[in-house]
């Protein structure tokens, strides 16, 4: 067959290497002769098959995937498989949470879920209705029924004995629901320890309510207590209770709140001596400007007084600037010369 022609019986790929027959490989001189491979004589290709890179055009050098070998599996290549180890190796159980069905866990190894609060009560579970109005010292508690008659109305001390009595007077009603006009401090974190289902009430919502029971404006404790258990009796279905938490999150939100806490005694406190330093103080209140910095209480506890100030001189005030890190050439120069003048 010439090189120009094209047999009906062999089909033409447009990615083959050269329409030509050339040798098959190079082999060193005075070796036998090469032995000649007609490149038509590819075999044809299979319906399941495919050609490999076949984005690249006619002109290229890539040839067909039917041309690669004549052998879709060549004794040659042996089929690597993955070695077998050694030993077996232990693996742990996986199991399923009970309170996560969606989260999968090892039997002996350690996880970050952690078992959640009690389950709140569905709303046709509850039969009784309590309004918490809560303050510092004291609390005021109103319980109804189903059908809005008061079964209770009492108060009781912010104390532990308080809280025991809390707990002995509604222990008759298991099924019982709390509005309280907060959604959290302390008050909440006793109810929670009493695995109660907790409403908390918006302070706009309330004042609402408690109109709603006495149009005039009236405002007492009992009255406060009435609006919130009637409301929550008429109106809870619609509301939206109080997730319980696990132990880590209430201990992370007791500390928190505990922090909210002693940075509003520190800002009081800041607050009482930047008075009184105006009043007969002001050349320190002028040289330092954050009294929550403790270089500044020092410098009150160092010289406590003008007088001590101007009478310890310039060598113990840069003494004083130097060993507390706030000597800075820009603000250095004007703080002496506040010093100097500080009995003035």
């Amino acid at each position: 067959m010439t090189p120009g022609c094209v047999s009906p019986h062999f089909p033409s790929y447009s990615d083959t290497v050269s329409k030509v027959i050339h040798p098959k490989t190079r082999r060193a001189p005075k070796s036998s002769p090469q032995e000649s491979v007609n490149n038509f004589a590819e075999r044809r290709m299979k319906a399941g098959e495919k050609v490999l890179r076949s984005r690249h055009s006619s002109h290229g050098r890539i040839a067909a995937g039917g041309s690669r070998s004549l052998l879709i599996d060549p004794k040659r290549i042996g089929l690597s498989l993955p070695a077998r180890p050694a030993a077996s190796v232990q693996t742990s159980e996986r199991t399923i949470a009970c309170e996560a069905p969606g989260i999968r866990t090892t039997h002996d190894g350690a996880t970050m879920q952690q078992p959640k609060g009690y389950p709140m009560k569905t709303w046709k579970e509850l039969t009784h209705y309590a309004g918490l109005d809560w303050a510092k010292d004291h609390h005021c508690v109103l319980v109804l029924d189903r059908q809005g008659t008061i079964v209770a109305d009492f108060e009781f001390e912010h104390s532990l004995e308080g809280w025991k009595s809390f707990s002995d007077k509604i222990a008759a009603w298991p099924q019982l629901a709390v509005a309280i006009e907060t959604n959290q401090g302390a008050v909440v974190d006793q109810l929670l320890q009493r695995e109660l289902t907790i409403f908390p009430v918006h302070a706009v919502a309330a004042k609402s309510y408690r109109q709603r029971k006495a149009p005039s404006g009236n405002k007492t404790d009992h009255l406060d207590a009435w609006a919130l258990a009637d409301a929550l009796r008429t109106d809870g279905h619609a509301w939206k209770g109080l997730d319980p938490l696990d132990a880590l999150t209430q201990q992370l939100r007791l500390l928190c709140r505990d922090e909210v806490v002693l940075i509003q005694q520190r800002t009081a406190l800041v607050n009482q001596l930047q008075q009184a330093l105006l009043e007969y103080y002001p050349a320190a209140l002028e040289a330092f400007d954050d009294w929550t910095r403790p270089s500044s209480w020092e410098f009150v506890l160092g010289f406590p007084t003008p007088d001590a100030l101007v009478t310890a001189g310039k060598r113990k005030w840069e003494k004083f600037l130097h060993s507390h890190r706030l000597w800075r050439p820009d603000t250095a120069q004007t703080r002496l010369e506040i010093f100097a003048r500080a009995d003035g």
